[in-house]
């Protein structure tokens, strides 16, 4: 399951909840599509309850994260769990993706005070 939150105009969160892996790709894909096309000023991938995530999650990441990059959009990404940050640095995605520790610093990230 995923949950989609909007604290700020046009911040967007996805939280994964669970496994992001084939079984609930097309929810996520479907959700991805849903918030680019809203043309966000940025975007948060908060991952603090997600307990797994296999290749079509992770390339379905990606794919989003290059599309919005591409449109100048920040991306960050909080609060990973063990697991999916060892997979992250497998994968190597942890020298590309801004990570940070906490929401607020992500949400700092992708929209500073001004």
């Amino acid at each position: 399951m995923l949950d989609v939150s909007q604290p700020q105009e046009k911040v967007f969160i996805i939280k994964p909840n669970g496994r992001l892996d084939a079984m609930v790709i097309a929810e996520f894909e479907q959700v991805a599509n849903d918030v680019a096309g809203n043309k966000p000023q940025g975007l948060i991938f908060d991952l603090q309850s997600t307990s797994f995530i296999d290749s079509s999650g992770l390339s379905s990441i990606i794919k989003l994260y290059k599309s919005l990059h591409q449109a100048k959009t920040p991306v960050a990404f909080c609060q990973i769990p063990d697991v999916v940050q060892s997979l992250f640095k497998l994968t190597r995605v942890n020298a590309v993706f801004k990570i940070f520790d906490t929401l607020d610093e992500a949400t700092e990230f992708v929209a500073p005070k001004k």
